[in-house]
């Protein structure tokens, strides 16, 4: 990564630094679970999709509410 920002422009990059001597440095919570467990999510940017929605819906994985 380090190679990359320095040849390419970059946005939305952090480098967290410690910001007083009794700080251990270490990563909120949050940005260290998200290591473990990889998880995301998908979108699409087009209005009413039904291709993605048709496609996505069939996923094991996708979200669907039930009212059993």
């Amino acid at each position: 990564m380090d190679t990359r920002v320095s040849s390419e422009p970059t946005f939305n990059v952090i480098h967290p630094i410690n910001v007083a001597t009794s700080d251990p440095g270490y990563a909120l919570a949050a940005h260290f679970v998200s290591n473990l467990l990889p998880v995301g999510h998908i979108k699409s940017t087009k209005l009413d999709d039904k291709a993605f929605i048709e496609y996505f819906s069939a996923s094991e994985k996708w979200l669907k509410i039930t009212t059993d």
